[in-house]
C-alpha cells in the first residue's frame, strides 16, 4: 500500500533566494527508510510552492538504479515541508 511521504524539510528551503511563495522552486532528495536503514531515495522533486501547483511524478530510487516512478506529487503550502508524496513500496 502507498505510504505519504513528507518530502522537504525546514532547513532545506527553496533553492532561490527571497521568501517562499508561488513560482519559487524548491528541491529535496528526501530518503525512505526500513529499520532505520536507507533504501530508497527521491532523486529530485521540484516545483513552483503556492497554493496551486501542478502534479510533479519524481524518480524513486534504489541503490542508485531508477526503479520506477512516484505517485503524483501536490504542494500543499507556501512551505517545502508542505509537499508530499505516495510511495508504493
Amino acid at each position: 500500500m502507498p505510504m505519504p511521504l513528507v518530502m522537504g524539510d525546514p532547513t532545506s528551503g527553496p533553492t532561490l533566494a527571497g521568501v517562499p511563495g508561488a513560482g519559487v522552486m524548491i528541491s529535496t532528495n528526501p530518503t525512505i527508510l526500513f529499520g532505520n536503514k536507507p533504501v530508497c531515495t527521491i532523486t529530485d522533486q521540484s516545483g513552483p510552492t503556492g497554493p496551486v501547483v501542478p502534479p510533479m511524478k519524481p524518480t524513486v530510487m534504489i541503490k542508485g538504479k531508477p526503479i520506477g516512478v512516484a505517485g503524483a506529487v501536490t504542494a500543499t503550502g507556501a512551505a517545502t515541508q508542505g509537499t508530499t508524496a505516495l510511495v508504493g513500496v
